[in-house]
């Protein structure tokens, strides 16, 4: 926090801190006599454990205490819709339950690559809780769909065709019903709605 021998006030909400000051001499902007300083808390900041957000010149008191009020009562706000989002979230995760969104046969794809889009489908094997255990499972090419530069084409899955060399992969459920990435693993793993994947290769 940036005080001063002049400091007249200072308020501070979460990681905020406002300091009002009376400024001494001052040559430039000699009409504003006060300042307010607008700061963040940076507690892993190398060279500094604040960062100013906003330094500005006021004409009174008074405009430098509005203005701390209006941000004051703004961040409170964001502070509080932040808290009960928080909270609503705590209890939809207390109270998820990954049968409300999926059920055993449901397939799961995963969309990952860097320079290429590779798609892997798996199959829904069990619903243990919050979470649902699925196994790899093949897939084919749409007949008629391969791109004119010929290295790109859409995929299906292959339902209960099972890839023996696939081990079950557990998958925590969200909120809402998305998906995590389980570990040891990349990508995005969603639900599969049926329609065919867009998938390319550089081979």
């Amino acid at each position: 926090m940036k005080t001063t021998e002049n400091t007249i006030d200072t308020a501070k909400i979460g990681k905020y801190i406002f300091t009002i000051y009376k400024r001494e001499n001052p040559t430039r902007y000699p009409d504003y006599p006060f300042a307010v300083i607008y700061e963040k808390e940076t507690p892993k900041g190398k060279y500094s454990k604040t960062k100013t957000i906003e330094h500005l010149v006021k004409k009174s008191y008074e405009d430098c205490e509005n203005y701390v009020t209006n941000l004051y009562m703004r961040i409170a706000k964001n502070i509080k819709s932040d808290e009960a989002r928080k909270n609503e979230l705590k209890e939809a995760k207390k109270n998820l339950n990954a049968a409300d969104f999926f059920a055993e046969g449901d397939i799961i794809y995963n969309s990952w690559g860097y320079e290429q889009t590779n798609i892997e489908f798996f199959q829904v094997v069990r619903i243990t809780g919050k979470s649902i255990v699925v196994k790899g499972i093949g897939q084919e090419v749409e007949e008629g769909s391969y791109y004119s530069h010929g290295m790109a084409f859409n995929v299906l899955a292959l339902k209960d065709k099972f890839l023996n060399y696939k081990e079950e992969i557990k998958i925590m459920v969200r909120p809402g019903g998305g998906l995590t990435t389980p570990t040891k693993s990349h990508g995005c793993f969603s639900k599969w709605d049926g329609r065919p994947k867009y998938c390319s290769t550089y081979y």
